[in-house]
Parts: C-alpha cells; sequence; structure tokens
C-alpha cells in the first residue's frame, strides 16, 4: 500500500487521488504463495519467511476485501486521520489561494467537474464570454484541478458530497448553482442530494441539476431545483435532426457544422 500511496503523494495527486489506488491494489497475489515456495525449495528464502507472508496473504485477502467494499467511506476516514497528523492535501489553504484566491462572489458554480462541464467552458470561450471571474469549480480530480488552474478559472479542491465543501466553496453566495454530473457518475452523494443541501444553504439560487432516470425529474422538483437538464432528450432530438438532415441528403452540412464547432476547440475534458 505504501508503494502505492508514497509516490502519487509525491507526485501532488492529493491524498483522495493517491489512497484509492493504493487501498484497491493492497491485496497479495495468490501467486506471490507460488514464489514463496520456490524460494523455500531453493533455500533462497527462509520458511518462517514464507509463513508470515502466507500469513499476511490471509489477512489482506479478507481485510483488502472488506475496504475495497467500502472504499469511499475508508478514504474518507484516512483522509481526516493524515490530515490530523500533519499531512497537506490539495485544499490546503496555501494551495486553494494559488488557484484563485477566495472562494466567495462567484455567480456560477459548477459542483464537480466532466465532460459536460468542459464542453460548456469550451462553449463559452468559443463565443468569447468572459468567464474567469464569474465560475468556480468544485472538484475532487486533481488532473482537473490542476487543468483548471493552469486556464486562471478558481478551483477549490473537495468533495461535493460533503456539506462543509459547499459551505467553504461560497455556495451561500452564487446565483447559479450547477450540477452536471449525472448520479451514475457521482460518488457517494446524487443529484437529489445536492440539490437539497444547496437549497439549504441558498434560498435565492438558481439551482440546475440532471437526471439521467425521468422518475428522478420529480424527486429534483422536490428537492428545489430551479432546472433539470436531461442529457437523453438532447441527444433524441439530435438524433431526430440527424435522421431527418439524412432523407434531405443534408448530413454533409450537419458534419460541416460539427467540424466548425469542433475547429481549435481545446477542452479540459477532450
Amino acid at each position: 500500500m505504501a508503494t502505492t500511496f508514497i509516490p502519487l503523494y509525491l507526485l501532488k495527486q492529493g491524498l483522495r487521488a493517491s489512497l484509492l489506488p493504493a487501498i484497491n491494489l493492497a491485496q497479495i497475489s495468490e501467486f506471490t504463495l507460488v514464489l514463496m515456495q520456490l524460494g523455500v525449495q531453493d533455500k533462497h528464502i527462509a520458511p518462517s519467511t514464507a509463513s508470515s507472508a502466507s500469513f499476511a496473504f490471509v489477512i489482506l485477502a479478507v481485510v483488502s476485501t472488506l475496504a475495497m467494499a467500502r472504499s469511499e467511506a475508508v478514504t474518507r476516514g484516512a483522509i481526516a486521520g493524515l490530515k490530523r497528523l500533519g499531512l497537506r492535501d490539495l485544499d490546503h489553504p496555501a494551495e486553494q489561494d494559488q488557484a484563485g484566491g477566495t472562494h466567495h462572489g462567484n455567480r456560477i458554480m459548477l459542483l464537480g467537474f466532466y465532460r459536460t462541464a468542459s464542453s460548456l467552458l469550451a462553449e463559452f470561450e468559443r463565443q468569447n464570454i468572459p468567464i474567469a471571474d464569474q465560475i468556480a469549480v468544485v472538484d475532487f480530480n486533481p488532473g482537473v484541478y490542476q487543468a483548471l488552474k493552469d486556464r486562471g478559472i478558481k478551483v477549490i479542491y473537495g468533495d461535493i458530497g460533503h456539506t462543509d465543501v459547499l459551505k467553504h466553496a461560497g455556495v451561500a453566495e452564487a446565483e447559479i448553482v450547477i450540477s452536471s454530473i449525472p448520479d451514475a457518475l457521482l460518488v457517494g452523494t446524487t443529484n437529489e442530494r445536492l440539490v437539497r443541501a444547496v437549497r439549504s444553504m441558498n434560498a435565492k439560487a438558481k439551482i440546475i441539476a440532471t437526471a439521467d432516470v425521468i422518475g428522478n425529474v420529480q424527486l429534483l422538483h422536490n428537492a428545489g431545483v430551479d432546472h433539470v437538464i436531461m442529457s437523453r432528450l438532447a441527444e433524441a432530438n439530435a438524433l431526430l435532426d440527424a435522421i431527418n438532415a439524412a432523407e434531405e441528403g443534408l448530413l454533409q452540412d450537419r458534419r460541416a457544422e460539427l467540424d466548425a464547432q469542433l475547429q481549435g476547440r481545446k477542452e479540459v475534458l477532450p
């Protein structure tokens, strides 16, 4: 576990991105037992050492299996303990100051950052809409964190499933709060929980959330959302438009339109 966590942490990947792979790779392969036995036969390894390795294999086989099944909860608990020991995460004040200073006073806040959010930022840039002083992002992906910092976008490193992170990010002062990641990809929370958490902190904000299941739309409305985005409907309309274009012999025109939109486009997540 140490051989995975330490290199990732030294590469400034953050505690979460360093812990999760370490937990998921904690098991010792059963092939190790075969190698140990061969080592004993060739007298390269003492029998007592092989016995200790076998015992470690049994313990890790049980403990790591349970840890992997609850890796998110284990990671959150471990992060809190490591911070108390003095290890710095990417949400350390010194790191956050470099990411754009204060987190309050942002008009638009993106909770989580994935492909839809990446395309939204690219669309702002394509249409020459100034966003650096208007948008802030909350996400715990270290790659996204660094890429947004490099572009001058305010970014707060943290788990959007934690209420304290949302408070620290300044959700209470935001005018528009967007959750563009579907529930299937969210970790440790849902769009409904996010909407309820944001609404409890900010009664005036316009909240936009995503639903990938039709039945969740009403749940989001009950939670206090102002508008729901359903990507499947937008994609269905795009397919219908493509079918109509095919029947009218205009598919090449649609292709040219797409090529024009992609020309020179620089997204955080390609």
